[in-house]
C-alpha cells in the first residue's frame, strides 16, 4: 500500500486531465514525477491506469525515514540526509518561479497561448549571442551587459511560464473572462478606443504585443473585467 501526500494526488489528477507529465513541486523543489501513458499503451496497460508516480531511487548510503522511537539527534540526521537525497537526485531542469497570478485553472485557448510563449522563449534563448561591434572596451561590455539583461529577462520569463503550465490545469468547459490570468487576451479601452492585447514578452502573439515587465502590462495582470487601471507613462499617470 502507498500513501500519497496531498501535492502528488493533484500533480496525478493535473497529469491525468492535461495528458502530459507534471512534477511533484515541494517548496518550489521537484520530489517525484507523474508520468502520463497514452491508454492504449503497454505501460498503462501494465500499470492498469495511465498515470504513474515516479520516485528518486534512495541511495544505499542513506537509511530509512526514522522511526517514532528514534532519538531527537538521529531523527534530526536522518531527515538532513533525506533533504539532501532529493537535492541531489531531484534534478530538475529548471526551478519554477512561483506564478504571480494565483489561479487553479486557464482556459484551453488561454494554455495554449501560454506554451506558445513559451516555445518562442525557448527559441529565443536557443539563439546564439549576437556578435559584439563596438569602438571601444566601455562600448564592448555595456552591449554585453545588455544582451546579458535580455537573456536573464528571458530567462525569468521562461521559469515562470513554466511554473504555470505545471501548476494549472486547463479546463475545456472554462471560458475565463472574468479576470486577467497568464494567456488572456486583453481589451483596453481608452480614449482612442478599444485594443486587444496579449501580455507576452516577446511578439507573435494574437494581439498587439504588451510586455509582462511594462508599466501596463504590470498594472494589468490580475485585474478583473470593468477594472479601471491606472498606471505612469512617459507623460506622467
Amino acid at each position: 500500500m502507498l500513501r500519497l501526500g496531498h501535492d502528488e494526488v493533484q500533480a496525478m489528477i493535473r497529469s491525468a486531465i492535461g495528458r502530459v507529465d507534471v512534477p511533484v513541486l515541494v517548496d518550489g523543489r521537484q520530489c517525484a514525477l507523474v508520468r502520463h501513458h497514452s491508454p492504449n499503451s503497454d505501460a498503462a496497460l501494465n500499470h492498469g491506469c495511465t498515470t504513474e508516480l515516479l520516485r528518486p531511487k534512495t541511495s544505499p548510503e542513506v537509511g530509512p525515514v526514522p522511526t517514532p522511537k528514534a532519538t531527537g539527534t538521529e531523527r534530526d540526521r536522518s531527515r538532513k540526509q533525506v533533504q539532501a537525497l532529493v537535492r541531489d537526485q531531484a534534478k530538475a531542469p529548471y526551478r519554477p518561479a512561483a506564478p504571480r497570478i494565483q489561479v487553479d485553472r486557464l482556459s484551453t485557448n488561454a494554455y495554449r497561448r501560454v506554451r506558445r510563449e513559451l516555445d518562442r522563449v525557448q527559441e529565443a534563448l536557443n539563439l546564439p549571442v549576437p556578435e559584439v561591434v563596438a569602438v571601444d572596451s566601455s562600448s564592448r561590455k555595456g552591449q554585453l551587459a545588455e544582451h546579458e539583461k535580455r537573456r536573464e529577462s528571458l530567462r525569468d520569463r521562461q521559469a515562470f511560464l513554466r511554473a504555470v503550465l505545471d501548476q494549472m490545469v486547463p479546463d475545456p468547459s472554462f471560458t475565463g473572462g472574468a479576470r486577467i490570468t497568464p494567456g488572456c487576451l486583453v481589451g483596453v479601452e481608452d480614449e482612442d478606443g478599444i485594443t486587444a492585447y496579449e501580455i507576452a514578452l516577446l511578439p507573435g502573439g494574437e494581439g498587439e504585443n504588451l510586455s509582462p515587465y511594462s508599466a501596463l502590462g504590470e498594472a494589468l495582470m490580475g485585474r478583473e473585467l470593468g477594472d479601471e487601471v491606472g498606471y505612469p507613462d512617459s507623460s506622467g499617470a
